[in-house]
């Protein structure tokens, strides 16, 4: 079961980026997916580490002790989203989507915790998840903020 949603999460992730391709400012979001993939990992391996939690089940288990599925891909694109969906907005309201996107995440990972063997937690708990999602979401919003936000004549729905 944990290799079939790895393998749905990635599929579901590939079309969620083909659709977020083709809505400017690309350089933006580029920048977002990427530089998330970077810390998210960085931050990952070092709690796993740590022995915080860990994956039993993941993709390239020779290569990598965290899950890159999730830290490369499904993540990053889930910071574009959210980054997507809050161009524009007070910050309120950013940080009111940030809570939400971070609800939805730590619920589908307690489901996962529950459910399946894709994560295993030792010194950690879902509270760390939730506040840790908050705050890398509204970073990375206002580091898009910090380095220019897109051109809203460049934006299309």
């Amino acid at each position: 079961m944990e290799w079939v949603i790895q393998w749905l999460f990635l599929l579901l992730s590939l079309g969620v980026f083909l659709y977020w391709i083709k809505h400017p400012p690309f350089r933006d979001w580029a920048l977002v997916f990427f530089s998330t993939g970077y810390f998210s990992i960085f931050i990952a391996v070092i709690f796993v580490e740590e022995k915080s939690f860990a994956f039993p089940v993941r993709f390239l288990p020779e290569y990598f002790s965290t899950n890159v599925l999730y830290e490369f891909v499904f993540f990053p694109i889930i910071c574009v989203l959210y980054n997507y969906t809050t161009f524009g907005s007070t910050i309120e309201r950013a940080m009111g989507q940030a809570v939400l996107y971070s609800l939805l995440l730590t619920a589908a990972e307690f489901w996962f915790l529950k459910r399946t063997e894709l994560i295993v937690y030792h010194r950690w708990n879902l509270m760390h998840t939730f506040i840790s999602i908050i705050i890398f979401l509204i970073f990375t919003r206002y580091v898009l903020k910090w380095l220019g936000e897109p051109d809203p004549k460049k934006m299309r729905s």
